[in-house]
């Protein structure tokens, strides 16, 4: 794959740099023994990103977004009926576009995700209490998704990400998150140069 990416760049006429911003909504499957209230943790955010596009074919996206995953637990402990919890992170996911036209690309890469906060409110009859939640790690993420171009400014992003390492211990055993994401992206800078000339 790098030797394709290598030959196609030193043949391509142009290349294509785009930055932008992008927001998204996220479904997050923790893998936690105590399961949401709603099965998966919602969330969303958003940030910037910038591409390169090389040629016609092989692109290279790395995207900085804040991001927010929410849940409801019901639990059944003395005095407590819901333990809520908020975790949110920087998101740094770098994917490599394979564009099969100009609408339509798959992509796939790495994605590192850096725990910013995390809270756990309790609510129940004789409790309603805010933690610091300790439980959220950093860990690494497989990306694989596809982009969908509406016009030359505007495209759709869909990603599906599975940790690679343990993402969140809630209370003994340490989970892995899988996510899946829809994005509405912006491309409010386009550049194209003309390199590599034969």
């Amino acid at each position: 794959m790098l030797l394709a990416f290598v030959v196609h760049t030193a043949y391509a006429q142009t290349v294509k740099v785009s930055v932008g911003i992008r927001g998204e909504g996220i479904a997050t499957l923790t893998g936690t023994e105590i399961m949401p209230s709603s099965y998966v943790q919602m969330g969303g955010g958003g940030g910037l990103f910038a591409g390169l596009k090389f040629g016609k074919v092989i692109g290279l996206q790395v995207d900085g977004l804040y991001n927010f995953h929410v849940a409801d637990y019901a639990v059944d402990m003395p005095g407590v009926t819901t333990i809520s919890t908020r975790h949110t992170y920087l998101d740094i996911p770098v994917c490599l576009q394979l564009w099969c036209s100009k609408g339509f690309a798959f992509e796939f890469g790495y994605q590192q995700s850096i725990a910013l906060s995390g809270t756990m409110s309790m609510q129940g009859d004789s409790v309603t209490e805010g933690i610091i939640d300790r439980g959220i790690l950093d860990y690494g993420s497989f990306v694989a998704g596809m982009v969908i171009n509406m016009g030359r400014v505007a495209f759709l992003n869909f990603r599906f990400t599975k940790a690679l390492g343990y993402s969140y211990v809630m209370t003994v055993d340490p989970s892995k998150n899988m996510t899946m994401s829809v994005g509405l992206g912006f491309r409010l800078f386009n550049s194209r140069q003309s390199v590599f000339k034969k």
